[in-house]
């Protein structure tokens, strides 16, 4: 293991082991719900939701032995977006090189991008009234029409 690949484990946090296609067995088997979730900050049940909707699309072209299978794919990308660390660091962890972190991640990344419209919407020009009212009367912030993640 190298030692940039230290900076984003946790304790008695090791790297996957040697063969690929055991990484999501072992992020699956290895941490129990808590653990899972302070690593990739989502639930195993997210994972599998995310794989289900669009995992055919990102699945292998190849049949060879030591693929990445798509829930690889979306763990990479949950564990960069988690760590907010190098792409170089989190290939160590997965046994992958940069070049291949960068393009799994780009790629899930616009499928997750693709579901906003089912999980993210504005309110109305009405409802905005009422929310920016709303956080006026809570916070005495005037002016204010939502927070994300405790920015406004």
């Amino acid at each position: 293991m190298s030692v940039s690949s230290l900076s984003s484990l946790s304790d008695n946090e090791t790297p996957f082991g040697s063969r690929r296609n055991d990484i999501k067995l072992d992020a699956f088997n290895k941490y129990d719900d808590k653990e899972f979730r302070a690593r990739f900050r989502v639930s195993k049940g997210t994972v599998l939701h995310l794989d289900s909707v669009f995992g055919s699309k990102i699945k292998p072209l190849t049949k060879r032995n030591r693929s990445l299978q798509s829930v690889d794919h979306i763990l990479i990308t949950l564990r960069y977006y988690a760590t907010g660390s190098y792409q170089r660091v989190i290939g160590d962890i997965f046994h992958i090189e940069q070049p291949s972190v960068h393009r799994i991640g780009h790629r899930v990344t616009e499928h997750i991008a693709s579901m906003r419209s089912r999980y993210i919407s504005m309110p109305s020009a009405e409802e905005r009234l009422e929310v920016v009212n709303d956080f006026n009367v809570i916070a005495g912030f005037p002016r204010v029409m939502g927070a994300i993640d405790c920015t406004h």
